[in-house]
């Protein structure tokens, strides 16, 4: 009896697995379309490339834009690059010159105007770009001798308004603010956190004791609170730590009272045949 209920499971969990039907597969299938004149347009706008557009590209955007800088994250260099655009978005819809930035910013229907600081391309150039991106925009080759990869870590670009993040600026030197709890500064960082506690109407925390700075070595060093293998010797937290191995870890954590510096070292040493 049990064997029968057991093929009975097999066989129901069997056909609540199997795949729905072809009709109902073809219900949900998203077809592509694809545009049956697709590779008469990438010929017709690879030969508009290579008599107008490139040129172009070359003399007003490249130096900017592919060149030496990558203003605005936009690499104009290659079509993989072009397609991804930069920090105002996709530069290009292919096929699709009334939705893409490159138009509006040649055109001047939209800032930012580009060339920047330059005059407006002529209107033929600027018919050329568009009929060029209408028919796919297609490359012949890269605009410069050795173009980036914009699938490369190493190429990535921050963008100018990132830059104004503080991990981002260059390295100044700051003078330490002034306070007004001055004795409670041990270095100069301890003034930077005060100013911020005085300024918000707050007090640091009294010193812990060492039983406190204890408790919370060891939950940093082996995320269990102290037992009879830890103490306090010299102003370090000297950890035994008995491995099931036979072994004994040994952490130092030093100086933590002071606050002037921590290190934390962690020796291993062999009990009995091994010592």
């Amino acid at each position: 009896m049990v064997r029968v209920f057991a093929l009975l499971f097999i066989a129901a969990w069997l056909a609540s697995t199997q795949p729905i039907n072809a009709q109902q597969q073809s219900t949900t299938e998203v077809k592509t379309e694809i545009d049956p004149a697709h590779a008469e347009k990438m010929q017709a706008g690879l030969a508009l490339f290579k008599s107008d557009v490139r040129d172009v590209l070359i003399k007003q955007c490249v130096d900017c834009h592919g060149g030496d800088e990558v203003q605005s994250g936009l690499d104009l260099a290659t079509r993989k690059a072009l397609l991804r655009g930069g920090a105002h978005g996709p530069a290009i819809v292919a096929g699709k010159a009334a939705d893409s930035n490159v138009v509006r910013f040649i055109s001047h229907n939209e800032k930012p105007f580009m060339p920047e600081g330059g005059e407006k391309l002529p209107a033929d150039k600027i018919a050329a770009i568009t009929k060029w991106i209408d028919l796919g925009a297609p490359y012949d080759q890269p605009l410069v001798a050795n173009p980036r990869d914009p699938d490369s870590w190493v190429n990535a670009v921050v963008p100018e308004k990132a830059r104004e993040f503080w991990s981002f600026r260059p390295l100044t030197k700051v003078e330490p603010p002034t306070v007004k709890n001055a004795g409670w500064v041990r270095n100069p960082i301890d003034r930077f956190i005060l100013a911020k506690l005085e300024e918000k109407g707050l007090t640091p925390n009294a010193l812990a004791e060492g039983r406190v700075l204890l408790r919370r070595a060891a939950f940093d060093l082996v995320g269990l609170p102290p037992g009879p293998y830890q103490a306090v010797i010299g102003g370090y937290f000297v950890m035994l730590a008995p491995l099931s191995s036979g072994q004994h870890v040994i952490h130092f954590h030093g100086e933590i009272p002071d606050f002037s510096f921590v290190f934390d070292v962690t020796y291993m040493l062999s009990i009995g045949s091994h010592s």
